[in-house]
């Protein structure tokens, strides 16, 4: 009989070689595991992404994902920091942990019904600032949330930022001012931002971003009452004021910044060949 694995109830299968299966074939045989399987809360989600992790309310789609980290020690520089290089590896974890989690409800909500072959999210770019170092063995946060879109193309951005107990849980509602959080003197320190340009691909047709995000249930619909009945719809209220037509500020406005990170990186691209 299969064992159960302890973190979720989910049966954990191996490759295993049988008398019958010899040479390099090889069956999916169950065999037990120990009783005690470590957890990590970032495999969790990105090999077994949780349908619903991301409420399907209008506003979600830029709900951040946390995902936590912590420096080991062959992971520091010379100065006793952690490496620049290292970012990106714990950027690619970061960054399938979200994208794996609004895949998950894009497919629960019918996107391989016209994708029938599955769909999948490629990485075409990505950039990382540097702002403050930290120390070997220190733990920190990587905080990915959906930055904009357009036609094509969808951008991640990724904070890493400092782990500390009991903090408030980001405020994503550009639109307020400072003032208006709580406990801003207290934010936590930003490390370092990292924004990653992806594209969905259906084989060789691109899924719009819009698509996929509607069929992950997290944006409010295109079409609302005009007038007073507005003000109270759940397009309205419900996620503190995210309606479509906020959604879509927020999204031109944060499509200059990916243009100016993406339109960089693509012109410095077409002077490789001044080297050669």
């Amino acid at each position: 009989m299969p064992s159960s694995d302890p973190r979720a109830g989910r049966t954990i299968f191996r490759l295993k070689q049988s008398p019958d299966n010899m040479g390099s074939r090889y069956g999916c045989t169950a065999v037990p595991e120990p009783e005690e399987v470590p957890t990590c809360l970032a495999c969790d989600h990105i090999w077994w992404p949780k349908n619903g992790l991301f409420e399907h309310q209008p506003g979600a789609i830029f709900q951040p994902v946390v995902t936590p980290s912590r420096v080991a020690l062959l992971e520091t520089d010379y100065n006793l920091h952690k490496s620049n290089s290292t970012y990106f590896s714990d950027l690619d974890v970061a960054r399938t942990d979200l994208l794996a989690a609004l895949r998950a409800q894009a497919i629960g909500g019918g996107l391989y019904k016209e994708y029938t072959k599955g769909v999948q999210i490629l990485l075409a770019g990505t950039s990382c600032t540097f702002k403050k170092e930290i120390k070997p063995g220190a733990t920190f946060d990587m905080q990915s949330r959906i930055l904009t879109w357009d036609k094509k193309w969808l951008y991640v951005v990724t904070h890493f930022v400092e782990k500390r107990k009991g903090a408030n849980s980001p405020t994503y509602q550009p639109w307020k001012e400072a003032g208006d959080r709580r406990a801003i003197q207290g934010s936590p320190i930003v490390y370092a931002t990292a924004i990653s340009k992806c594209v969905v691909k259906a084989g060789r047709l691109t899924v719009p971003p819009q698509k996929f995000f509607r069929a992950a249930g997290v944006l409010p619909s295109e079409y609302q009452p005009e007038g007073p009945i507005a003000d109270i719809t759940p397009e309205a209220d419900e996620v503190g004021g995210w309606t479509w037509d906020k959604v879509e500020e927020e999204r031109l406005e944060a499509l200059q910044i990916a243009d100016g990170f993406a339109g960089g990186l693509d012109a410095a691209h077409e002077k490789a060949h001044l080297l050669v």
